[in-house]
C-alpha cells in the first residue's frame, strides 16, 4: 500500500517548517464508516493480524508508541515482524506496525496504519530497525519509504534512496514534488532527455533519440550485473552521483565496457555520455523553466565536472576551480593564455 510520501523518511529536511515525519498513513477517507480502501491496505492489515502482538500502551510500561493522544485512540490490530524485505533485500526485525482508530476531532472512525520510530514492546523498538536500515543506505543519506505491502504472505517496504548526504528543501512542497518525482515513471525527465538531444545536442532523427531512451535501462542492468550499482539505484534519478561509475568504466572496466559497446555498435556508451552531458545542462538550468514549452538554450552548455573527470583519469591533477575557470574563459572569448611551469600540463589540458 502506498504510504504518504513524507511519513517515513531520515535526512531531507526543509529550510521551513515541516521537518518532523507523521509516521503514519490513513487507510482510507470515505466518512463516516472510514472503510479500509486504499489499494492493498487490506492484505496488510490481515497480514498484521496473522503476525500479531499484545500491545497495551495503557496497561503495561514497557509497551510505548508516541503517538499523540494515544490514549483517546483504539488499537485495532498490532503485528511483529521478524523479518522485512526491504527492496527485495532481508532485513531482519523485529518491526512494529499498528492500525489506530480515530475516537475525536473531526475524522472520527478514521483507520491509519502507524509505524513510529518510537514503538517499542519489552525493550524492542522500531527505533532499532531503523537504524539497520540507516546502516543499509547510510548513516547520513537520505531516503524515505513509499510502500509497505504484503507480498507472498511478507512485509515489504519500498524505500528510495535520493543521495549518500542529507538533502535540504525551500519547503514541504519542493521536497514533496521531488520525491513524487522519484517514485514515478520519471517521465517528465524521459521527456525532457528526449527534448535536450533533439534540440540541445542537435540529434538529427528522433528514432535516435528513442532508441538513447530505450537504452538507458539496459545500461543499468550492465551496471548491476557487473556490480557496479546497488540495489536502490535508479538510473533516471538525475541527482545521482555517477562519479564512481564514470572512474571504473575509464579505468578496471574500460577493456569490458570497450568491448561491449563494440558489439553493440556504441549503443551503451554513447546514450550514457549523452546522458552525463544532459544531467550536467539540467542542474546548470535549475533556475530556469526548462519543463515549460520549450528548452532555453541561451548559453553555452559544457560538461565542466565530466571534463574534470575526465583530466584524472589521464592523470592530470586540477582542481575543480581551475577547470571551471578554464572552461568559463573558453566560453566567454574564443582563446585563453595558459601560464605555469613546463610539463605542468597547459599543452595536454587544452
Amino acid at each position: 500500500m502506498k504510504l504518504d510520501i513524507t511519513s517515513l523518511y531520515f535526512n531531507g529536511n526543509t529550510i521551513s517548517v515541516g521537518n518532523t515525519a507523521s509516521w503514519g498513513t490513513a487507510l482510507g477517507q470515505q466518512s463516516p464508516n472510514y472503510p479500509v480502501s486504499v489499494e492493498g491496505g487490506q492484505d496488510l492489515v490481515n497480514l498484521i493480524r496473522e503476525n500479531h502482538v499484545e500491545f497495551n500502551p495503557n496497561e503495561d510500561p514497557n509497551h510505548k508508541a508516541n503517538i499523540k493522544s494515544l490514549a483517546d485512540k483504539i488499537v485495532l490490530d498490532s503485528g511483529k515482524f521478524e523479518k522485512v524485505y526491504v527492496n527485495n533485500v532481508l532485513i531482519e526485525g523485529p518491526f512494529f506496525l499498528l492500525i489506530i482508530e480515530e475516537t475525536t476531532g473531526s475524522h472520527i472512525g478514521r483507520k491509519s496504519l502507524k509505524y513510529n520510530n518510537k514503538i517499542e514492546i519489552d525493550g524492542e523498538s522500531n527505533e532499532q530497525f531503523y537504524q539497520k536500515l540507516k546502516n543499509h543506505f547510510g548513516e547520513n543519506s537520505c531516503w524515505f519509504a513509499y510502500d509497505i505491502s504484503a507480498i507472498n504472505n511478507q512485509l515489504h517496504i519500498s524505500i528510495m534512496k535520493v543521495d549518500e548526504n542529507p538533502m535540504s528543501y525551500e519547503d514541504a512542497k519542493e521536497r514533496k514534488d521531488h520525491w513524487e518525482s522519484l517514485i514515478n515513471d520519471f517521465s517528465d525527465i524521459k521527456t525532457l532527455f528526449k527534448k535536450y538531444l533533439l534540440e540541445v545536442h542537435k540529434l538529427k532523427n528522433e528514432s535516435s533519440a528513442n532508441e538513447y531512451l530505450k537504452s538507458i535501462p539496459k545500461i543499468q542492468k550492465w551496471f548491476a550485473e557487473n556490480n557496479l550499482i546497488n540495489n536502490d539505484y535508479q538510473i533516471w534519478n538525475i541527482r545521482n552521483d555517477n562519479s564512481a561509475i564514470s572512474y571504473k568504466l575509464n579505468n578496471e572496466l574500460k577493456d569490458k565496457w570497450d568491448h561491449l559497446n563494440q558489439i553493440e555498435r556504441g549503443w551503451y556508451g554513447t546514450p550514457w555520455n549523452r546522458w552525463l552531458e544532459f544531467i550536467e545542462w539540467y542542474n546548470g538550468n535549475l533556475n530556469k523553466e526548462i519543463m515549460t514549452e520549450g528548452i532555453e538554450v541561451d548559453k553555452i552548455v559544457f560538461p565542466y565536472k565530466t571534463f574534470h573527470q575526465s583530466t584524472k583519469d589521464a592523470g592530470l591533477i586540477f582542481s575543480e576551480k581551475m577547470v571551471a575557470r578554464f572552461v568559463a574563459s573558453l566560453c566567454t572569448k574564443p582563446f585563453v593564455i595558459c601560464s605555469g611551469l613546463s610539463g605542468s600540463g597547459k599543452t595536454k589540458l587544452a
